[in-house]
């Protein structure tokens, strides 16, 4: 199981160049001073939690329906963990100028209804599973990271997750997510540029359109 949070990269079956964290950068990082270190660490606690409560939809009609009114409650929360605006900018910033004002709104609003469908609940079923240690967070310049430590016995699968945090309108909220390292905004700029560059901006709003129908339809299925 590898964990899905935000990985799109996964989501689109897509190749993407990795993007690590240098050792010069890991090694200019220091310690957080002890009440920032304790805000970050109690707002990735409070992530955690949250993510476990995503439930899974289940196979009946009824349960299904339940789970989904559910969902949307837990999504919402996760919502504000996360600077949204700085994800899906970002995103695109090395394309912005082949999306026409119209793609780019339809980009916006597509992108994070996928990133919920698929991310959210993974994740959740990730975090259930999973054994997880908190590193102590460091700080480098204005982001502060933290390292997660997972471990999934059934798989025997280790992962080291990085959350890295900002100041976003008043609030702590995450700016990228390392996977052993990788930065996952520089995946999806990797990933999209890919698509922009081959087939143009729609060819990428077509294929999240797509994408969120499958995830849809799947959700709304009762067998």
């Amino acid at each position: 199981m590898i964990p899905h949070i935000l990985f799109l990269a996964v989501m689109l079956s897509l190749p993407t160049a990795p993007a690590t964290t240098s050792a010069a950068d890991r090694a200019d990082q220091t310690v957080q001073k002890p009440d920032q270190s304790a805000l970050v660490r109690a707002r990735t606690e409070k992530l955690i939690d949250a993510f476990k409560r995503v439930k899974e939809v289940k196979k009946s009609e009824s349960s299904s329906a339940s789970d989904q009114a559910a969902n949307a409650k837990s999504f919402a929360e996760l919502d504000g963990f996360f600077a949204r605006d700085h994800f899906v900018s970002v995103a695109i910033e090395p394309r912005r100028a082949k999306f026409s004002d119209a793609q780019l709104t339809g980009f916006r609003s597509l992108f994070w209804s996928v990133v919920q469908l698929v991310a959210y609940p993974g994740s959740g079923a990730f975090f259930r599973e999973a054994k997880v240690e908190i590193a102590q967070p460091t700080q480098k310049g204005e982001v502060w990271t933290i390292d997660l430590k997972t471990y999934v016995p059934s798989e025997d699968l280790e992962t080291v997750v990085g959350l890295q945090w900002k100041e976003d309108a008043g609030q702590l909220r995450i700016i990228d997510v390392l996977f052993d390292g990788d930065s996952l905004v520089r995946d999806y700029q990797n990933q999209f540029a890919r698509i922009v560059d081959k087939d143009g901006a729609q060819a990428l709003i077509d294929l999240l359109h797509k994408k969120k129908a499958e995830l849809s339809a799947s959700e709304a299925k009762a067998p």
